[in-house]
């Protein structure tokens, strides 16, 4: 646990120096949530959305995008099952993949790939103000839900004081990303791309509630 905070640390603080430079800039709302997704966004999501508008750049910006990532994880880990089913079939904002690429410090071709979406859909849905198909928007959920059961399982397992300086963003993007003997040596990320390898992650994580692995 202790070696997981130091290294997303370390990580974190090499990525925040450049992310506005490789990161491509979180993504305008050009598809409008609709009542779901503005209830799973709040008011963070409006005030990231404003930044947004206004071009801000550089630390104030990104800190706006990571309040929002976290208040959109807090009510996906609240809501209903039922809710989170209706948002995707309600459709995902594409704005919502660029908050997720700018919280977690990666750009937006790199989370398309993770997501397994083509670029030219995000495009084509972005330039007709469209949300994302079922299809990807399940995906999209998918790591959503699993940042937010990352999220629960730290508050259960750490040191309150210890939390409210780490890098949770960080650690998921490590995490997500590495090899899990758990599940035979593939990234969690490549599991993510359909039901049943959400599935088996989902599992995985509910086997590491009694501590989390380095």
């Amino acid at each position: 646990m202790n070696s997981t905070y130091s290294g997303a640390h370390s990580v974190r603080r090499r990525q925040s120096e450049t992310q506005r430079g490789g990161l491509a800039e979180t993504a305008s709302p050009s598809s409008a949530p609709g009542s779901h997704w503005a209830h799973l966004l709040g008011s963070a999501g409006n005030q990231a959305r404003r930044a947004g508008a206004a071009g801000q750049v550089g630390a104030r910006a990104h800190k706006a995008d990571v309040d929002s990532f976290r208040a959109l994880i807090s009510r996906i880990s609240e809501s209903e099952p039922v809710r989170l089913y209706d948002a995707v079939e309600e459709g995902v904002p594409t704005a919502i993949l660029g908050l997720m690429a700018s919280a977690l410090c990666t750009n937006t071709t790199a989370m398309l790939s993770l997501l397994n979406i083509s670029e030219t859909t995000f495009r084509r849905k972005e330039e007709a103000k469209e949300p994302f198909p079922d299809a990807a928007g399940y995906r999209v959920m998918g790591l959503l839900r699993v940042a937010s059961t990352l999220r629960r399982l730290l508050k259960e397992s750490g040191d309150p004081k210890q939390l409210e300086n780490f890098d949770f963003e960080g650690w998921v993007s490590e995490w997500i990303a590495q090899p899990q003997p758990e599940l035979g040596g593939r990234p969690a990320a490549e599991l993510l791309r359909n039901p049943e390898g959400q599935r088996v992650v989902e599992q995985l994580l509910e086997r590491m509630r009694g501590g989390l692995p380095a």
